[in-house]
């Protein structure tokens, strides 16, 4: 998956291909946005929900991520 992204010059991309990316369904997603307690945050770009490469890529190297409350200091 993460070859995927090597080449993605976009900030941010559509629900449905992050779902694909994650390995999660883009309604999965779109509840993270809702509740806002998944491991991204998404941005919303003329009423449409984004979701950040950089997060992406982030998340599928395992690292904390940079959003999450007490991320910083290894709370999350």
């Amino acid at each position: 998956m993460q070859k995927l992204l090597e080449n993605e010059t976009r900030p941010a991309i559509p629900t449905g291909e992050a779902a694909r990316l994650l390995g999660r369904r883009p309604q999965t997603l779109r509840l993270w946005a809702c509740l806002e307690n998944g491991p991204l945050r998404p941005v919303r770009v003329h009423g449409r929900l984004m979701w950040p490469v950089a997060e992406i890529r982030r998340l599928l190297e395992g690292k904390p991520n940079s959003q999450t409350p007490g991320a910083a200091n290894g709370k999350a």
